[in-house]
């Protein structure tokens, strides 16, 4: 066996603490894509909560176009992480991925406009109907990312 200099390798180090892996292999690996992929969401979600305060107490913008302003900002941090972190691909991106993500986030943007804007109709606060169109948007962008955007398996024939 190849020795560590100074260190525990990383197989003992797992099997030492119990292993992160080794508890999540009997999860499944949409289980276990969720997971990622709320965690990039969070930071995102973070991202989009920032930018779209500063421009609406800031920058005193209304809030549907500051909710397509910060969503955008948290799209690309999105692409990024869950392409290599939650969905694994490796390798450069391609056109028709890189449509997808754009063609999904669109209709996810423009959702979680709409709920914005039906929920302020409705008299709820702005926080509230900010956080009930991330929620919606977040289960949608999650289907669409894991079975259409970042697919695998055999190209479909035309």
């Amino acid at each position: 066996m190849e020795q560590w200099p100074n260190a525990t390798p990383p197989d003992e180090r797992a099997e030492q603490d119990g292993g992160v892996k080794r508890r999540l292999n009997g999860v499944p690996e949409t289980a276990r894509q969720s997971l990622r992929f709320g965690l990039v969401g969070m930071l995102n979600t973070l991202i989009d909560f920032g930018v779209f305060s500063g421009l609406v107490q800031f920058g005193h913008w209304r809030a549907v176009p500051a909710q397509m302003v910060s969503y955008a900002c948290g799209v690309c941090n999105s692409y990024l992480w869950n392409r290599r972190l939650t969905f694994q691909r490796r390798g450069p991106s391609r056109p028709a991925e890189v449509g997808r993500f754009a063609a999904l986030n669109l209709l996810t943007a423009g959702l979680s406009a709409l709920v914005i804007a039906a929920l302020r109709s409705a008299v709820t606060p702005l926080p509230a109907a900010k956080l009930v169109a991330t929620c919606i948007a977040t289960a949608v962008n999650f289907a669409g990312s894991k079975w259409w955007v970042f697919r695998t398996g055999p190209p479909r024939r035309a």
